[in-house]
This record gives structure tokens, C-alpha cells and sequence, in this order.
């Protein structure tokens, strides 16, 4: 077993994309195609922050954008995750392992932005992949909305009749065409 390292990682190699399949917590949003769209789209350079060994390891994907606000001709980062959702996946045997790396990614992360003027991190954590619990003892983490989601194996009608009276009668749409 290798020592754990902590290290970024550009999109398009063939590691990157081994890593990412690796991965038993993971989902599209993480992917490297789906990255890849979002930073041309934004025009953003898009990263993997990993950290781990060849065994446990945590990816983070990120969008770099570097912000308009100079000061003495520094250039300062943010980072926010793909649209929708983001935050960590993890090629890990359990849970508890994936907590442990996590908490030395983060340490490890820390360290990165302060060395690489980055001034901020923005995520939207996934509910599907549960990933939010890796920042249990986090104060920065909170919560922001409900997500909603309907069975789409339902038939049409029964999906209608789930929704609210003020929703359903809603017909601005179908009056628009």
C-alpha cells in the first residue's frame, strides 16, 4: 500500500477517468464528461481534488474561476461544484473509512487553497449519493432546500393528483403553448 497523498488532478487523463469509475459513491453529476461540458460552458478550468492512496481515496470535482477582484495584481480562485450537484465521491471499503480520508482531504484541501490564492468553495451536495454526511461536524454546511422528486413510473394522472390544488390548475403553460 502506498502513503496517501493529496494532489490535483486534470480532467482527460486515463487516471482520471479510472479513478472516477472506481468510485462506489458516485453518480453523473461527478462525471468527467459531464465536468468536461460544464467547464466549457462556463468557461471554467475544471479540477479533480483527490486524496487517498490507490486503495481509499476521495475525489472532489471542482469548476476554478478565477474572480474579477485584483488587488496589487494578484489573481484570487473560487470554486464552485458542477451545476446541480457536486461534493465528494469515494472509492472506500466503508462508510467509516470514507469519513477518516475525508476529514485528512480536508485538512489537506485547506492547505491547497491558501497556498494557491483560492478564497472560497461553494458545493451543492448530493441527496442521491448521500454525500453530505461526510460533512457532519462541518458549521459551515447548511441546509438550503427541500428536493422533490416524483416516480416517473407513475402514470400521468397520478402524478397530477399528487401535486397541490394551486399547482395542478396552474395552466399558464399549456395558455402559452
Amino acid at each position: 500500500m502506498s502513503q496517501p497523498e493529496f494532489k490535483i488532478i486534470k480532467p482527460g487523463s486515463e487516471e482520471s477517468r479510472r479513478l472516477i469509475e472506481q468510485c462506489n459513491l458516485n453518480d453523473i453529476h461527478c462525471s468527467l464528461d459531464y465536468l468536461m461540458l460544464f467547464s466549457k460552458y462556463l468557461s471554467m478550468e475544471a479540477i479533480y481534488a483527490f486524496y487517498g492512496d490507490e486503495n481509499n481515496y476521495i475525489l472532489v470535482p471542482f469548476l476554478k474561476k478565477i474572480l474579477t477582484i485584483r488587488e496589487a495584481g494578484e489573481k484570487y480562485f473560487d470554486l464552485i461544484s458542477p451545476w446541480y450537484y457536486g461534493g465528494p465521491i469515494c472509492h472506500t471499503d466503508s462508510r467509516n473509512i470514507a469519513t477518516e480520508i475525508f476529514g485528512r482531504w480536508h485538512e489537506e484541501f485547506n492547505s491547497y487553497c491558501l497556498e494557491n490564492s483560492i478564497v472560497s468553495e461553494f458545493q451543492r451536495l448530493n441527496p442521491v449519493i448521500e454525500n453530505h454526511l461526510l460533512y457532519q461536524d462541518d458549521v459551515s454546511l447548511f441546509f438550503n432546500r427541500e428536493i422533490v422528486c416524483v416516480d416517473l413510473k407513475k402514470s400521468l394522472e397520478q402524478i397530477n393528483q399528487e401535486y397541490a390544488y394551486k399547482v395542478r390548475k396552474n395552466n399558464k403553460a399549456s395558455k402559452a403553448n
